[in-house]
C-alpha cells in the first residue's frame, strides 16, 4: 500500500489554525490506496485542515529505461562469448 505525506495547519485548543514560526508545516506519514484517502485519514487523525498531501513511495521506472551503457554491453557481449553464443 502506498505511503503519503499530509502536511496539515497546526490548530489551538479553539480549533483555530496557529501560524508556523519556522514557516514549514509539520506533517504525519500515513499508508492508504489514494491521496484522497490518505488525506481523510491525515484530518482524523490530527483533527486539523491538511494543507498538501505527496506520495512519498518510489515509482517503478518509466518505460523505455534508460539506454545501456557501453560497459554494459561490453559486459553483455563478454558473458555471451563465455556461453558459446554470438556476441
Amino acid at each position: 500500500m502506498p505511503t503519503y505525506r499530509c502536511h496539515y495547519h497546526p490548530t489551538d485548543r479553539d480549533g483555530l489554525p496557529v501560524p508556523c514560526d519556522s514557516g514549514v508545516l509539520p506533517y504525519v506519514q500515513v499508508q492508504a490506496a489514494s491521496a484522497e484517502q490518505a488525506q481523510r485519514l491525515a484530518h482524523k487523525l490530527k483533527q486539523a485542515p491538511i494543507a498538501q498531501v505527496e506520495r512519498i513511495d518510489p515509482t517503478p521506472p518509466h518505460w523505455p529505461h534508460a539506454p545501456l551503457t557501453r560497459l554494459q554491453l561490453e559486459r553483455i557481449a563478454a558473458q555471451r562469448v563465455a556461453l558459446g553464443m554470438r556476441p
